[in-house]
């Protein structure tokens, strides 16, 4: 979480000075190879991350969230709403990222998804899903009183695994 400092000469002009903005877990990648063409610059083999590596352009490295500045190209820069607090924005870069690319890479018209978990990044998987269209979200929580909460989060259903287990032994 920070703000924009300066623009580069080749920017877009989506970042203007004292933007407040959010990077995520990457900086920079190469734009050219397969993963890059298809928007999946995370699996790029030359991406830089937030927090090991230098930036291609400038060497300098990048420090992620202790970092005073840094360099970073526009496709890794997000916009953060005024009324949006900052320890709320934060996780979505990180957790909230982590969730969303794979539901996002594998969503199709019709599909159903089951997110394992409801807290931490189940809570945003399921907004998630439910937000990118998902036909049918379930939640999987092995804690009983989680219904309410998935399904305010978007989970359809709500499936309990906890089970009494038997030991069987010959």
């Amino acid at each position: 979480m920070g703000t924009v400092t300066r623009v580069g000469d080749n920017a877009s002009g989506n970042f203007k000075v004292n933007d407040r903005v959010a990077v995520g877990p990457n900086v920079d990648c190469c734009g050219d190879c397969e993963h890059c063409s298809e928007g999946e610059e995370s699996y790029c083999d030359e991406r830089v991350d937030t927090y090991l590596g230098k930036h291609r352009a400038t060497g300098v490295p990048t420090q992620g969230g202790f970092a005073e500045r840094m360099v970073v190209d526009q496709r890794f820069v997000f916009h953060v709403p005024d009324n949006l607090p900052s320890y709320t924005a934060a996780p979505l870069m990180c957790a909230g990222l982590t969730v969303f690319q794979p539901l996002q890479r594998h969503f199709c018209d019709g599909a159903s998804v089951g997110i394992v978990g409801v807290g931490g990044l189940g809570h945003f998987a399921l907004q998630f899903a439910r937000a990118l269209g998902y036909k049918r979200v379930i939640a999987f929580s092995h804690t009983e009183d989680k219904d309410d909460i998935a399904k305010q989060l978007g989970a359809h259903e709500v499936v309990c695994t906890k089970a009494t287990r038997t030991l069987l032994t010959s």
